[in-house]
């Protein structure tokens, strides 16, 4: 009898058991799919559309000045929300000219307006144009590069500068996924010849 009923023990824990290790594995087939899913869902997900003034509010790093390394204030220059977010992809305008003056945060616009492009509408790439060689020296040293490396968006997809030629970004030709934000000079017809390109800022061009 004792036999008996060790037997049927053992024959009922084997059962269990297998119910367990079914189960288990069930368990493990659904919280794959769910993460193979969910994946897939991100992938697949269209981003969320954002103005430029939203993006530059929530993301750009000011690069210089009296709120350097600070996240860029779009109520503090007013006025220049209206031209940046018709710079945006679902605004119809095609040209904008602004006449201003010196230090009024404009130059900050075109660095939102880079920072949202190259995060939030990347095909077609990208051409800057500063008016001599020194300016658009200084305006990438000074400006543009800290602005890439402090915003974490964009620091997330612009290729770094390598020494090793076309694998990555360089002074001049800024790399990322879907484009190329290209600097030049306006006096240079080699700089702007054969540059074909969606978008064109041009900071400070008679």
């Amino acid at each position: 009898l004792v036999r008996r009923n060790r037997g049927r023990v053992r024959r009922r824990a084997a059962r269990a058991g297998n119910r367990n290790v079914r189960l288990e594995q069930l368990e493990f087939r659904t919280s794959a799919r769910a993460v193979i899913a969910g994946t897939l869902a991100r992938i697949i997900e269209p981003p969320i559309s954002q103005t430029p003034s939203q993006w530059g509010a929530e993301n750009l790093v000011v690069p210089d000045g009296p709120r350097q390394f600070e996240r860029w204030d779009p109520t503090l220059t007013p006025y220049v929300l209206e031209p940046l977010d018709k710079m945006g992809p679902d605004d119809p305008t095609n040209e904008i000219d602004i006449r201003k003056s010196a230090q009024t945060g404009f130059t900050t616009l075109a660095l939102v307006a880079i920072g949202h492009s190259v995060d939030c509408d990347p095909a077609g790439g990208i051409l800057l144009v500063q008016p001599t060689d020194a300016a658009l020296a200084d305006f990438n040293r000074e400006k543009l590069q800290p602005a890439i490396d402090k915003t974490d968006a964009l620091a997330r997809k612009v290729e770094p500068q390598t020494s090793r030629a076309g694998s990555g970004s360089t002074t001049y030709a800024k790399k990322y996924p879907g484009g190329i934000l290209t600097l030049a000079i306006a006096n240079s017809t080699a700089d702007l010849r054969s540059k074909t390109k969606r978008k064109a800022i041009c900071d400070e061009v008679d």
